[in-house]
């Protein structure tokens, strides 16, 4: 994907045109400060989280980019990453043939972000307290919005959230989660 990545951000087309809503003649302010831009070369897969304030509204927008193929799972469409439909397939030429590049670009409105920051206490202790049996998995999920939602798994007792998976719309992303807690952090910190 880095190969055939866009020299501008992607992320101003979705703020331009889809959160941005100017009259005709007003004006209006905004701005915008990108906290995380996660790329992940084995999945041909790029997400980012933008901090993004106008004049009237604070928002936390999540971009999902990523070369993926349309799996139908029960009547539920869902885009996978190729290379995790084909593990065995590494070249990039191959990956990009099979799959398509796609984008997902979403808002999430400031108070839910920032709901989802008050709840990782609780969040921490429900994990601790997740108790897998010997070969069992168990998942603890927590949806920030409509779409989209994180996901921590626990294979063992003992076993620490140091990765989780943050679906955006039906794309799946593995994220270290210190980062994507530094991430949240920052967001706090934009005015």
């Amino acid at each position: 994907m880095a190969s055939c990545a866009p020299k501008y951000n992607l992320y101003d087309y979705y703020q331009s045109h889809t959160i941005d809503q100017v009259n005709a003649g007003e004006t209006n302010q905004a701005k915008s400060k990108l906290l995380m831009r996660d790329y992940d070369g084995k999945a041909q897969a790029q997400l980012e989280l933008i901090a993004y304030k106008t004049d009237s509204a604070k928002y936390l927008v999540v971009g999902s980019q990523k070369i993926t193929k349309n799996v139908d799972v029960k009547g539920q469409v869902f885009q996978m990453g190729v290379s995790e439909i084909y593990p065995k397939v590494k070249d990039e030429a191959v990956i990009r043939m099979i799959g398509d590049y796609t984008v997902y670009y979403t808002h999430i409105s400031w108070e839910d972000a920032t709901k989802f920051m008050e709840a990782m206490a609780g969040i921490k202790q429900a994990y601790a307290a997740m108790k897998p049996a010997n070969g069992e998995v168990m998942y603890l999920d927590y949806a920030i919005s409509s779409d989209v939602r994180i996901s921590f798994a626990k294979s063992s007792p003992n076993q620490q959230p140091t990765e989780c998976v943050l679906w955006v719309g039906k794309r799946r992303h593995f994220v270290v989660t210190g980062m994507l807690m530094d991430a949240m952090n920052y967001m706090r910190t934009f005015n």
